[in-house]
């Protein structure tokens, strides 16, 4: 092929490149709607708390012990922290945590139903620092991490994983 029929060539392609436009980007996909969310009747209830965690439990060596966790279908009187909506009312246990007042063995906690059948029951350790337990409900069995929240430190990390098992149903 000649240079010039090379030159007409290259050119001929640059004009039909340029006259077509490239379709406009797909839109984005609308946001799917958030699962279906626990009712707060069904978490409702007195719990036996089993909690693994990395370090600060008084249950380290050995088997975890079981604590009492109860979760109310009462609203509390302060939103908690972080809840995206309506927060209910909690107790829980958890050695090395937890700083329940005088005479008392549970200290008050926040909890709410999170999409997919879950929950987060939420307590202050110290300060602004948070302790969240963000469980899975199965039937009568609740499952799943146990994270550290520190405020002012802005820090955040995965101190275990806990079960629970529903022993009384709250009305």
């Amino acid at each position: 092929m000649r240079r010039d029929a090379r030159a007409a060539l290259v050119g001929a392609l640059a004009v039909v490149a340029s006259c077509h436009k490239t379709p406009p980007p797909a839109p984005a996909e609308p946001a799917p709607p958030p699962g279906p969310m626990v009712a707060t009747t069904t978490a409702a209830g007195t719990y036996h708390l089993r909690a693994t965690l990395q370090r600060r439990s008084a249950t380290a060596h050995g088997a975890p012990a079981e604590t009492p966790l109860t979760l109310s279908h009462t609203p509390s009187a302060a939103p908690a922290q972080g809840a995206p909506g309506t927060s209910y009312n909690a107790t829980i246990s958890l050695p090395g945590y937890t700083h329940p007042p005088p005479g008392r063995t549970t200290q008050a906690a926040s909890w709410w139903p999170i999409a997919g059948d879950s929950v987060v029951v939420q307590f202050t350790y110290q300060h602004s620092d948070l302790v969240q337990l963000r469980g899975h409900l199965a039937g009568r069995a609740l499952h799943g991490e146990v994270w550290f929240y520190g405020g002012e430190a802005g820090t955040s990390y995965q101190l275990g994983t806990f079960t629970a098992q529903k022993t009384t149903t709250t009305r």
